[in-house]
């Protein structure tokens, strides 16, 4: 039986990579059923936080549209009517449906910003080289 520091210390390194299953980690057999719940409420607690931001990711998207529907909705022809609130609630749906569309481009787009950045830099360390393999061949 490992000590509960053994244990904590082990959790704490999975934490930080979490590329093995901990349950199944060698030498902490008779322990496999904490791991195992702790490793399933951490992953729990990670898609609820992933769940969250994207929610909030797709609130920032609508919100433009959202404020151009509120000022809309003060329109004499569809302000407090059965088909106005109707013609709302279905151009809020059309509106989160679109805003689920674009988040996944929005994410790619900032991943290729970074994948850009992280090139030009390395192409710029390369031409920092070649300059100084330049200059020391003088």
């Amino acid at each position: 039986m490992k000590a509960r520091d053994e244990i904590e210390k082990l959790k704490a390194e999975w934490r930080q990579d979490q590329g093995w299953d901990l349950a199944e980690t060698e030498g902490f057999e008779e322990h496999a059923a904490e791991l195992g719940a702790y490793q399933a409420q951490v992953e729990a607690e990670q898609r609820a936080r992933e769940a969250q931001k994207h929610k909030e990711a797709v609130a920032r998207i609508v919100k433009p549209a959202m404020d151009l529907l509120a000022v809309i909705d003060t329109a004499p022809l569809l302000a407090h009517t059965p088909e106005g609130t109707v013609k709302r609630a279905a151009v809020e749906i059309m509106l989160r449906a679109v805003a689920e569309m674009v988040l996944p481009l929005q994410r790619q787009l900032e991943r290729q910003r970074e994948d850009i950045e992280a090139m030009q830099t390395r192409h710029d360390d390369e031409l920092d080289a070649l300059r100084s393999q330049i200059r020391g061949s003088k």
